[in-house]
Order: C-alpha cells, then sequence, then structure tokens
C-alpha cells in the first residue's frame, strides 16, 4: 500500500493548483492497481473551481467534502515538515492491490426521502463490503442515521465520515461534497472499501471526569426530542444540575455536551442543541427511550486528553496500521482557541510515523462502539473524535 498526501493553498489558478498537486504525487514513483484519494478543503477551493478541476484532472476517482477546518495531514517521509493551516486543499492519496475502492454518488436527495429507497437507487448492486467512507453536505439533506442504517443491511459495511461545515452563522450555507469532479450541495457520497485489510474503529468524546455527578433515564424521547428524564420533565434534569435556563436557553446548555448510553456499550455524544417551546430538549441526533444519560462539561483539555487516550489504545491493538483517518467535531478545534493545533500535535505523537488525514465536521459518522464486522452499528455521534486505522 501507498500512502501519499498532496495539498495546496493556490485558489486561484487552477492550472497552478493543478500542477503543485501532481508533483508531490509524481514524487511518490508509481502508484498501485488501485487508487482513490479523500479531498478536503475550504470552501473558497470550491467557489473558485479548483476543488473541482484537480478532482476531475487526476486520473483516479476524488471524493470528500468542503469544510473551513481542513488539511491537517502527516505522511511517513515528513520528518520535519509539517503541514498545518486552515486555508488549504489537502488530497490523502490511498494506493493499493489489495484493496477495491468503489465511490458512488446519490441522487439529489431531501429531508423527506425514505432511506430505503435512497439506498435502494444509490447502493443496490455494489454487495457486500469491508467498510465505507460517508460524506453529505449537512445534516438538515437526509435523516442520516436511517441512511446509514439501510446501507449497512445492503452492504454489511462498518462506516466512517461527517457533514461538511461552514463559517457561516449556521454552519450549512457553503457546504459541499466532492465526487466525480463535481462540488454538490445536495447529495451524499459513499467511498466502499474491500479486500484483505482489517480496519478498526475508535470514538471519545470527553474525559470522565467532566462528567457532572447526576446520571438519568430519558422515559421518554422522540427522534432527537428528549421530552422527560426521570419521569420529570426534561428541563428539571438540567435545572437541578445547575444549568440556568430563565434567560439565553441556548447559551445555558451550550457549554456541555450529553452522553448517552444504550446499555450494550453504545456510548455516543450528543449536543443540547436549544429548548422547544413545550420545554423539550432538542439533541444533535435520535436517541433512544430507557438509555442511561450523563452531562458533561465541554472544555479543552479533556477533549485533548480523550482524543489521545483513543488514539493511543487504537495503536495500541493495531499497531501495524498503515494509514489513520480521523473526522473530529469543529466544536472541538474552536475549543483550542489560542492553541489551534494542539490537536494536530496530538496525533503526530500517538500515531508516530503512521500517515495520517484529519478532518473536521458539523456532526461525526463512525460505528458504535457495539459495532462488530458481522453486525455493523453506525452512529451519527455531536461533539466526538472518530478514528479509523487501516
Amino acid at each position: 500500500m501507498k500512502v501519499i498526501t498532496a495539498r495546496t493553498s493556490e485558489v486561484d489558478d487552477k492550472d497552478a493548483a493543478l500542477n503543485i498537486i501532481s508533483e508531490q504525487i509524481a514524487a511518490h514513483g508509481t502508484l498501485e492497481k488501485n487508487t482513490v484519494a479523500l479531498m478536503f478543503c475550504h470552501y473558497e477551493f470550491v467557489f473558485s473551481g479548483v476543488a473541482e478541476y484537480v478532482a476531475k484532472k487526476l486520473p483516479f476517482p476524488v471524493v470528500g467534502y468542503s469544510t473551513t477546518l481542513a488539511g491537517f495531514s502527516r505522511t511517513k517521509d515528513e520528518d520535519t515538515v509539517y503541514a498545518q493551516g486552515e486555508f488549504r486543499l489537502v488530497l490523502f492519496i490511498i494506493s493499493s492491490d489489495e484493496i477495491e475502492f468503489t465511490p458512488i454518488l446519490s441522487e439529489p436527495l431531501t429531508n423527506d426521502m425514505k432511506a430505503a429507497d435512497i439506498v435502494k437507487n444509490t447502493i443496490a448492486d455494489v454487495g457486500k463490503q469491508k467498510m465505507g467512507f460517508l460524506f453529505i453536505p449537512h445534516i438538515l439533506i437526509t435523516d442520516t442515521e436511517a441512511l446509514m442504517d439501510e446501507a449497512a443491511k445492503k452492504t454489511n459495511a462498518q462506516i466512517i465520515g461527517g457533514f461538511a461545515v461552514d463559517d457561516s452563522p449556521t454552519y450549512i450555507e457553503n457546504c459541499f461534497v466532492i465526487a466525480k469532479g463535481k462540488a454538490y450541495r445536495d447529495r451524499a457520497v459513499f467511498l466502499f472499501l474491500k479486500g484483505n485489510f482489517e480496519p478498526l474503529f475508535a470514538s471519545s468524546v470527553i474525559t470522565h471526569d467532566k462528567y457532572l455527578e447526576n446520571t438519568a433515564i430519558i422515559t421518554e424521547s422522540k427522534g432527537n426530542e428528549i421530552i422527560s428524564v426521570n419521569g420529570r420533565p426534561v428541563t428539571e434534569f438540567l435545572t437541578n444540575l445547575g444549568f440556568n435556563l430563565t434567560e439565553s436557553k441556548a447559551d445555558a446548555i451550550s457549554g456541555a455536551v450529553m452522553i448517552v448510553d444504550d446499555g450494550d456499550g453504545d456510548t455516543y455524544g450528543r449536543s443540547m442543541m436549544y429548548l422547544t417551546h413545550d420545554h423539550h430538549l432538542i439533541v444533535g441526533g435520535r436517541v433512544t427511550t430507557g438509555a442511561t444519560v450523563s452531562i458533561a462539561m465541554f472544555e479543552k483539555h479533556g477533549v485533548l486528553d480523550a482524543s489521545s487516550a483513543v488514539t493511543r489504545k487504537a495503536v495500541e491493538k493495531k499497531p501495524d496500521a498503515k494509514l489513520a483517518v480521523v473526522i473530529s467535531c469543529e466544536t472541538r478545534h474552536i475549543l483550542l482557541g489560542s492553541e489551534t493545533f494542539d490537536g494536530e500535535k496530538m496525533l503526530r505523537r500517538e500515531l508516530g510515523d503512521i500517515p495520517f488525514v484529519l478532518a473536521y465536521a458539523g456532526g461525526e459518522f463512525c460505528p458504535s462502539p457495539a459495532s462488530t464486522p458481522e453486525k455493523p452499528v453506525n452512529r451519527l455521534f455531536n461533539q466526538s473524535y472518530c478514528i479509523c486505522l487501516i
């Protein structure tokens, strides 16, 4: 297997950007039988046409998404040079004789389309797969969790990926996925992998010392709406934990994250987004009635420590990994404040010589802790850190 990182900050001149990328790829010699590239870039590269031009001109499939916090990467030949910066386009190229890559672009999507129909029309003929990447422009475009459920039924693939993200007030105004040499605002992109390899997935939210003491049971929920906890209104649960909900309801809960445990080893983070007029709590993904919930304070040291620990354990389990792909919530980057690149420094330290790419997202997809290759369980995570080692 060959793993190549190619990058550019050239956003105005399409040919210059392509030449920069092509020279970096050529320096690694002949590619292997099957090749694909993951592209992550600032949305300005889409507006200028550079992202589409590069993706169209390269002699292998390119899939990915736009993100204002992208482009952190390292490959083995970078002993002293560490590329970091938000405004760049990065290609993480995987070339292998043993892995087959199948990129698939969905039809245009709307939120009322059934996930089973999307899968039937999009990936009906791909067969069983070892794993998949999934990139989607934003959370409002479709029921992502249902889409992953249906895709897993059809392909048996464990899936990692994320939503594109921008720096607009809504985080979704300038979000694109990239496939087949074009950028799309309204489609999902799958990249399936099969062959002689065993992927390892892991995820984390925050260290346990940041958990508040009280835990509770969700006694009534509907989709991503929590109505009652311990048989009482969810607002009462939050108020008892010390949250002041009498003024700005959104600000009162924005510095915390909900940790949900379904009781089968499936633990995941949920952003507490806002309270409805009926005093129900809207979170960033569906939750299960009967699940145990904890609240944790979301701060940078707990975030970094949790990411570091889960990365270290993943490497211990798979020390022969050839590459790592990391999808991390953009709020984890924002929390670092002036210590902007500490997350990337952590990856260099914990991954050692393993080539990696890190892309920030507006919501992360990853197999849950309860997932197995025989029975994949793919999850939409919030405020989380997800890693795949191959």
